[in-house]
Formats: C-alpha cells, sequence, structure tokens
C-alpha cells in the first residue's frame, strides 16, 4: 500500500503532464480518454521522462480508427477514421516514426533535419510493436549503438521530403500539444544524464544473453553491425530448450547457423538455406559449426528464395521459427513471406532481416541482384515496409468494423487473419503468427467504419494485385485458411510467449477483473515484455487508474517496485480508498 499512490489529474492538461514528467518513471502505460489527441499529449510530454530502458504503453488505439465525429467515456473528438492522418488518427504517426528509427540505414543527413516530433523523441526510440489495440514504444538505453550503415542507395532528399511532411502535419498542432523544440545532440544529453541508480531495462540480456554470446563467438553480423540480439534474445527465448524447426534463408559461410545452433541445442531441426556460395553444404552446415552434437540437426539446402518451386518445397516442413536473411531484394523478401508464413506454425515467429533495402533509392542493388521501385515512401512490393504497416489495420479491423472476412484482407486469409502482431525493430520486422487459441480479439465500441476500411483493404489489395500472379499467391476461403492453419500444426505447442496462459501477470489480471484480461488480451504482450522489471525496483505508471481494478494487478505483479501510480479523471471515489483499500494487500 505505501508504494501505491492514486492522483487525480487531466492528461489532456499539459501543465498536470509536466508535473508528471518530473519523475523519471521505468513504463508508463495510457488507458486513460482513449482520445487520440489526449494519447499524443501524454506521449510528447512524457515520452522523454521515461528512463533510458523503459517502455511506454498506449492502449485503445482503436479510437484512432473510430469514425468521425465520436466520442470516448463522454469526450467528443474528430478527425479519427481508417487512413485519416494524425492527430486524428495516432497510427499513422508512429508508423511514419519507424522510418526515422531506420534513418542510418539509408540516409546520412543531418539530424537536426532528420526529426518529425522532436528531437528528445524521435531519436530515443529504439523499436515500435504493434499489437491489437495497443502500441509500445521502447526507449533506447544509456548504451543503445547507432545502429545503422549506409550500403545502399541514399535517399537523403526523399527522407527529407518525407519527415518534411510528416513534421508539418506535427507543426499544426505542436503547439498544442506543447512542444518544445530542442537541439538534437542536448536532447541526447539529456536523455542520458536523465537516469540515476540501477539500470531496468527491457531486455534484462541485451549485453551477456547466451544468443549474444553465441553471435559475438561466431562473428555473425546479425550482433557486429545489427544488434539483432537485442530483439532475438527477447522473442527466442521460450523456444530455446524446446524441439523447434528454425530455418534461416541466408545461411552464406555458416556464421549465423554456428549461433543457431550453440543457442537451440534442443532443435529438431536447424535448417540454412543458401544461394551462389561455392562451398560443399555438408561442410558448410557441420564442419563449420565444429560441434558434433548439433551437426545431426544441421542441414543445409541450396535454393533461390525468388523460385516459388523451391518455395513451396521448403513450405511442406511445419516450422517454428524463420528468418529471411537472404538476398534483402524487397520482392524476393515478400515472396518468400507469402510462400512460407502459412507454413509457420501456430505460435511461431517469422522474421525479415535487412529491411533498409525497402528504403534504398532506385535502381539499386543487393549481392549483384538489381531491382527498382524501392524508396522512401513507395508502395510495395518496391518497398515492403508499407505492407506491413498496411497489414496492422487488418490485425486491428475487429475494433472498428464489422465486415465479413470474405473482404477484409489485403494478401490472403491464410496470411492477414493469422497475424497476431508486428514487431518493427532497427531494419527487421517480426511478425507473430496467432495460436491455435488465439482469440479473435476485439468488438467496435466506438464509431464503425466499414466503408473507410474497405476502401483501405481495397486499395492496398490492388496493389497486391498487380504483382499477386508473381506472387504465386492462391486466393483461399477465409474460414478454409483457418482450418489450413490450425490443422497445419501437430505435436508440441512452441510459442513466443511461454506465460501466455499461465504467467504471473495474466493470473493477477484475472483475480482483479480488469478488461486488459476479459476484453482486450493485453496480457499476451505484457508477458512478454514487462518480465524483465518484474523485481525490479520500478516506477511504474497508468494513466486512467478508474475504480484500481488494474492496480490490483500491477501491485501483485510489482512486488519489489519503488512506486506504482495510478492516474485518474472524474472518477468519485477517495484516491487513497482506490490506490490501497481496493488492492486489499497491506505491503
Amino acid at each position: 500500500c505505501a508504494i501505491v499512490q492514486v492522483v487525480d489529474g487531466n492528461q489532456n492538461d499539459p501543465d498536470f503532464l509536466h508535473r508528471l514528467a518530473k519523475t523519471g518513471w521505468d513504463v508508463i502505460v495510457d488507458d486513460g480518454s482513449h482520445v487520440p489527441e489526449h494519447q499524443l499529449r501524454s506521449f510528447v510530454n512524457l515520452f522523454p521522462a521515461v528512463r533510458p530502458g523503459g517502455l511506454y504503453v498506449i492502449e485503445d488505439i482503436e479510437t484512432s480508427y473510430w469514425h468521425s465525429p465520436t466520442s470516448s467515456y463522454g469526450q467528443a473528438f474528430k478527425g479519427s477514421g481508417v487512413g485519416k492522418d494524425y492527430p486524428g488518427n495516432i497510427v499513422g504517426l508512429f508508423k511514419d516514426l519507424y522510418d526515422v528509427v531506420n534513418r542510418k540505414y539509408y540516409s546520412d543527413v543531418s539530424d537536426v533535419s532528420a526529426y518529425i516530433i522532436d528531437p528528445a523523441i524521435d531519436f530515443q526510440i529504439a523499436a515500435i510493436f504493434f499489437a491489437p489495440n495497443a502500441i509500445m514504444i521502447f526507449k533506447k538505453d544509456v548504451h543503445f549503438p547507432d545502429i545503422g550503415r549506409l550500403a545502399g542507395g541514399k535517399t537523403n532528399d526523399a527522407f527529407l521530403r518525407h519527415v518534411g511532411e510528416a513534421r508539418k502535419k506535427v507543426a499544426k498542432f505542436s503547439a498544442d500539444l506543447h512542444i518544445q523544440a530542442r537541439d538534437p545532440q542536448q536532447a541526447r544529453d539529456s536523455a542520458s544524464d536523465a537516469f540515476q541508480g540501477e539500470v531496468l531495462h527491457w531486455n534484462k540480456r541485451s549485453t551477456d544473453g547466451a544468443l549474444t554470446q553465441a553471435m559475438v563467438r561466431s562473428g555473425t553480423d546479425k550482433y557486429s553491425t545489427h544488434r539483432y540480439n537485442l530483439w532475438y534474445e527477447v522473442f527466442l527465448e521460450p523456444y530455446r530448450r524446446r524441439p523447434v524447426n528454425f530455418m534461416e534463408i541466408g545461411a552464406d559461410r555458416g556464421k549465423s547457423l554456428v549461433a543457431w545452433a550453440v543457442y537451440f541445442r534442443n532443435a529438431s531441426l536447424i535448417q540454412g538455406v543458401r544461394y551462389g556460395v561455392r562451398t560443399d553444404s555438408e561442410q558448410m552446415g557441420c564442419q563449420a559449426i565444429g560441434l558434433k552434437k548439433p551437426c545431426a540437426i544441421v542441414q543445409v539446402v541450396d535454393g533461390n528464395q525468388n523460385d516459388p518451386d523451391f518455395l513451396h518445397r521448403l513450405a511442406k516442413t511445419g516450422w517454428d521459427v524463420i528468418v529471411d536473411d537472404g538476398s534483402h531484394v524487397p520482392e524476393h523478401q515478400l515472396r518468400s513471406f507469402v510462400n512460407l508464413f502459412p507454413a509457420v506454425r501456430p505460435g511461431g515467429l517469422y522474421v525479415i532481416e535487412d529491411i533498409e533495402t525497402s528504403y534504398w533509392h532506385s535502381p539499386t542493388s543487393s549481392y549483384g541482384q538489381a531491382f527498382k521501385g524501392s524508396g522512401v515512401g513507395k508502395d510495395y512490393p518496391g518497398n515492403i515496409v508499407g505492407l506491413f504497416k498496411d497489414l496492422y489495420d487488418v490485425v486491428n479491423r475487429k475494433y472498428y468494423s464489422d465486415v465479413s472476412d470474405v473482404s477484409a484482407y489485403i494478401i490472403d486469409p491464410a496470411i492477414d487473419f493469422q497475424i497476431a502482431a508486428i514487431f518493427f525493430a532497427p531494419n527487421a520486422i517480426m511478425i507473430f503468427k496467432k495460436d491455435v487459441d488465439f482469440e479473435d480479439i476485439g468488438r467496435p465500441a466506438g464509431g464503425k467504419d466499414n466503408d473507410a476500411f474497405l476502401r483501405h483493404v481495397g486499395e492496398a489489395r490492388k496493389k497486391v494485385a498487380k504483382f499477386s500472379a508473381d506472387l504465386h499467391i492462391q486466393a483461399r476461403d477465409p474460414q478454409q485458411a483457418r482450418d489450413s492453419a490450425s490443422d497445419a500444426f501437430q505435436g508440441e505447442v512452441l510459442h513466443w510467449n511461454k506465460r501466455s496462459t499461465d504467467g504471473a501477470l495474466t493470473q493477477a489480471m484475472v483475480r482483479s477483473g480488469t478488461d486488459k484480461y476479459s476484453t482486450h488480451r493485453y496480457n499476451l504482450w505484457y508477458e512478454v515484455f514487462l518480465e524483465p522489471y518484474r523485481r525490479r525496483p520500478v516506477n511504474f505508471m497508468e494513466i486512467g487508474a478508474d475504480r484500481g481494478k488494474s492496480l490490483v494487478a500491477w501491485a501483485v505483479y510489482f512486488r519489489n517496485a519503488s512506486l506504482i501510480q495510478g492516474v485518474r479523471y472524474g472518477v468519485r471515489t477517495d484516491s487513497e480508498q482506490m490506490g490501497c483499500q481496493a488492492i486489499g494487500l497491506k505491503k
């Protein structure tokens, strides 16, 4: 009880937000008014107060899609809708911010002009996780490397136009949001100096984890250049000691296979796909690894990821994890995804590395293979990043639309409807597949926008249609696609969240009665990302404490927290009574 505080205040009041920002926070969860402009105002004022290595979560982004004008908790707003611009629809802002996260891979423009909102915000974002009805923004820690190198065609002019147009949208309401322009270097120094004390981090294995060590020993550029280990340590850990089927496209000379074989010691199969490397496959797959025990489960096959027949043969195996580190040609990446994602087992993970090529100035080439159509803000298939941004709108469709699934997809029902969430990391996109028990989350609580949604996916489907025959996409009935995806899996459930049903936070949420579990199943993602903070002295804040149900769960889960603070507005209950007695925990 002593560490739980409830304060009364309006998240739409900049002065109140400035007072909150005087405390350094490890985790902030916005479950407040759900009004998009309020969510944005809170983010731009409070994200700089998140300590390095911290996490900022915006729940209930469904309102960004609702038909305008509408209201949330009695507060009217407008400008929302499918495909609308921010601030009415804030989802688009975070999609644009991902392009800034990747900027070092395709641009060398000065940071003075490379931001959208503010240097203290844009340049401190490490990655963005797009979950059903929630967006999670990961803050860089003080040692976060300045990831990125210009390997292809620079797109400086296009990037400047892109962020310039985005900054104009922000400028329309920046004064209203009370954004203070800051010098980029001062913003960096401020963000680093603001933290004092123990490092609390969304990845507790960021420097000394088993996979990181294996990558360092193997010499793979997944560590040395890209620091993919930061994300793999989080998402692959649940599979580590399980009998996985793991495949990597782009085995090259086997350096990364060394790391995978060391890490997945109980794997059923580790398969590398290589193309154009003149080394005996068996020699590369086993002798290069130099480990007798893993050798039997490592296979290397020769094939072209641009060959649909080859991909179809690969798809006959059920895979738990697929990593595409192949040609890096955007169309090849897309062709591999549409043919292989249906072969990923429920609860599995598909990763596309090196999406930098989608931003390169066109025409260009990768590993000697020419391609065109890429560039900042270009359409797929030349830039496949935009496709996954659009697919996130399909992931959220049940929150703002009740249209039939027959017409609600972009690529194919066996793909679109099986995506649980999408993680946008520096130079990589990770797509999480639903498990067989994954619930069709969502209910249109606000203004439905069926017509706008149908136009949105229809326009996206037209883009796909231009090259769907070339991609060998076979149209499938949505229900058959679902049944097929469920029936494809036989055996032990391997899942990106090993605590999806019986984790400590899930149990606490069930006991508390919060709708974070009962309606939204946010527990699926919180179990993954909050676990590193669980036993640490966190400063945790939730905007929208309401009557304290979620505070019950947070207080039970964060037993060693320094402070758990709830912000409430318009609830006629004594703050202390709600914050302490409602929790019912003396400690």
